[in-house]
């Protein structure tokens, strides 16, 4: 009798979880129709941004950089809450785990139109998704420090990243000090940004994708030169409802 007991407690506690993942499951799939223009996103990343060395005052005191994502599909989604100082006619970019980025604008007389870019090296990068970087292994020397990042709100997932050194030859200055973390998809389409030839870009360069590997989320970046700082720390993974309508803007020719 005990043992049904428990059974049907233990029933009682995961069915409403999985009639809540499927509910879930088919409001994505509802509003998620690339074909049709039609985009959910239901995290967004955020990080934090300090460079003290900058000319800018806000960047000297920090910054929250956020960027969405489709988890199913490792799509992700920029707005201005990513580029944050530039891009004033871009609305959002998109970029899928394909390589292709969708940018739109609206421009004179409150026209939308997109254009869709491809960046050079990406396809060979996504191609090979389970190598390591050479860069990886020449310089990026462990210190077997853990750190967790992420705030445990509502029940958001926390992420342990391992920490490494940067040392490069003859390298007289500090090194930089970055932790990163395996996920479940590439953040190839976000290392790859900075090199899209459109004004709307990151306040942080972002550029490892030829120096750890693809499958792994920058969580952290510390560097310092003659007493100033600069660095980049993860804030966030949480949930929420962001839609796109790609029908509503018109393809450039």
């Amino acid at each position: 009798m005990r043992k049904y007991q428990v059974l049907f407690l233990l029933m009682a506690f995961v069915w409403p979880l999985l009639l809540s993942a499927q509910a879930n499951d088919a409001w994505r799939n509802k509003n998620w129709n690339p074909k049709k223009g039609k985009y959910f996103f239901n995290q967004v990343l955020t990080w934090k941004y300090q460079d003290e060395m900058a000319e800018d005052s806000l960047l000297q005191e920090g910054i929250e950089i956020r960027i969405y994502v489709d988890e199913k599909s490792g799509t992700f989604l920029f707005t201005p809450e990513a580029y944050v100082f530039s891009g004033p006619m871009v609305d959002f970019v998109i970029a899928d785990q394909k390589g292709n980025y969708i940018a739109a604008y609206t421009v004179e007389h409150g026209k939308k139109i997109y254009e869709v870019f491809t960046v050079e090296g990406l396809q060979t990068l996504l191609n090979s998704p389970d190598s390591i970087p050479e860069n990886f292994t020449q310089f990026f020397v462990p210190t077997h420090q853990k750190t967790v990042f992420g705030k445990n709100n509502y029940g958001w997932p926390i992420i342990t990243g391992e920490e490494y050194h940067i040392v490069f030859p003859d390298m007289d200055e500090m090194p930089t000090v970055v932790n990163i973390a395996p996920m479940p998809y590439s953040f190839l389409p976000l290392y790859m940004y900075k090199n899209l030839a459109i004004e709307a870009q990151l306040p942080f360069h972002f550029d490892y994708a030829e120096m750890i590997p693809s499958h792994y989320i920058l969580l952290s970046e510390y560097t310092e030169y003659y007493g100033a700082k600069t660095q980049l720390w993860f804030d966030s993974l949480s949930d929420t409802e962001y839609y796109i309508d790609l029908s509503a803007y018109k393809k450039m020719n």
